[in-house]
């Protein structure tokens, strides 16, 4: 199968089928983050789904309400960020 080509702010991505369902199924888990449905190959994935589920898992209501209120001091970040 041909690649199917698009252009994304003037660069041609030559895709795959199967990039697409990559692209897809990244894209209704995580939302339309173009970094994580392009960029990341499944170990980056698999990290950044661990790095998610620790800092919800960590996430409190205070942290929720500071998030909506605007408050200082939240010490939680939703979306980690790999250092590495």
């Amino acid at each position: 199968m041909l690649p199917t080509c698009f252009s994304v702010i003037g660069v041609p991505l030559r895709l795959l089928a199967s990039d697409f369902d990559h692209i897809n199924k990244t894209f209704d888990e995580l939302g339309p983050v173009p970094r994580l449905c392009i960029d990341y190959d499944e170990d980056e994935l698999r990290a950044y789904r661990q790095d998610l589920t620790k800092a919800l898992r960590n996430l409190t209501i205070d942290d929720l309400q500071k998030a909506i209120t605007g408050g200082k001091g939240s010490t939680w970040m939703l979306f980690p960020v790999n250092s590495a």
